[in-house]
């Protein structure tokens, strides 16, 4: 009917959670003690539906919530890794945060790379309005920049350094610093052409 109530969320999140044989955590309510997976979701279902499970939650509402909430989430991982509270976080730290979901297989390259950026003994820093603007097109799934990026490189063009910032500012309205896609790229770009991979790329940042 276009609405989901208290009781069809339930049903679903147990449907996922169940299906999910290898995930642990709160996720899925293993290896927490709590035997009813209902019940971690008690503070979520009290925010979407009220805690007289009374309300019912349309797509737009939902994906509001998802929105605050990964904005959030990008927030607390700038303050993680912005020690000094100035704001900015330096060129390596960025580049921690870019391969710190990677894959195990290739962990170990993206960090000898990560390892070459300017540390602290550098005035170039990464702006929170940078980062924060980064993780919107970029660290989320289903973006149009991702998109439109995998257009392009399925079609062939290479993704530069420049049509990677016009990219940005073009179809998500993200304006990037220069630093900052010079991280990208010295990170990403393994075999140094000047071009970005999407499968590599996004599937390093995108959990």
């Amino acid at each position: 009917n276009g609405y989901l109530d208290a009781a069809e969320f339930v049903c679903m999140m147990t449907s996922m959670r169940k299906s999910k044989t290898n995930a642990t955590g709160l996720r899925t309510g293993l290896k927490t003690g709590v035997k009813n997976l209902d019940e971690i979701g008690d503070g979520l279902l009290d925010y979407l539906f009220t805690p007289k499970r009374n309300k019912t939650l349309t797509l737009a509402k939902f994906n509001k919530f998802l929105s605050s909430l990964r904005e959030e989430m990008d927030n607390l991982e700038f303050s993680h890794y912005d020690t000094n509270k100035t704001n900015t976080v330096t060129l390596r730290d960025f580049g921690y945060s870019l391969v710190c979901q990677a894959k195990m297989d290739v962990l170990p390259c993206f960090l000898e790379a990560v390892k070459k950026l300017p540390g602290y003994e550098s005035k170039k820093r990464i702006k929170r309005d940078d980062f924060l603007a980064f993780a919107r097109i970029a660290k989320h799934g289903g973006t149009v920049f991702q998109k439109r990026m995998k257009e392009l490189d399925e079609a062939g063009t290479e993704i530069t350094r420049s049509k990677f910032k016009s990219l940005a500012k073009r179809v998500a309205g993200e304006r990037l610093s220069d630093e900052l896609i010079d991280v990208v790229f010295t990170v990403f770009d393994a075999d140094g052409d000047g071009s970005l991979s999407y499968d590599e790329f996004f599937n390093a940042l995108i959990t």
